[in-house]
């Protein structure tokens, strides 16, 4: 297996909380060796995205991989 060059790759994840969405179809990428943030205003989806990313939450839709590993399909779930 090759070295992933991107740290993050964020595709189409969406997220609804009681009938309310609240990420929909949420897309980007983060390269090997660079530091991002999430900036954005209250109810924005920040929190949901890093909880989605940090297995905390599932995704409803989408996919999400960490230095190549998906982390909807071989992550538990920590909650």
């Amino acid at each position: 297996m090759s070295k992933p060059t991107l740290s993050i790759t964020v595709s189409g994840i969406k997220k609804t909380y009681a009938d309310r969405p609240v990420l929909e179809n949420l897309t980007f990428t983060v390269p090997k060796g660079s530091i991002y943030t999430l900036l954005g205003s209250n109810g924005a989806g920040k929190t949901t995205t890093i909880r989605i990313l940090t297995t905390q939450i599932p995704a409803d839709k989408g996919e999400v991989e960490i230095e190549g590993y998906s982390v909807s399909k071989k992550l538990p779930l920590l909650c």
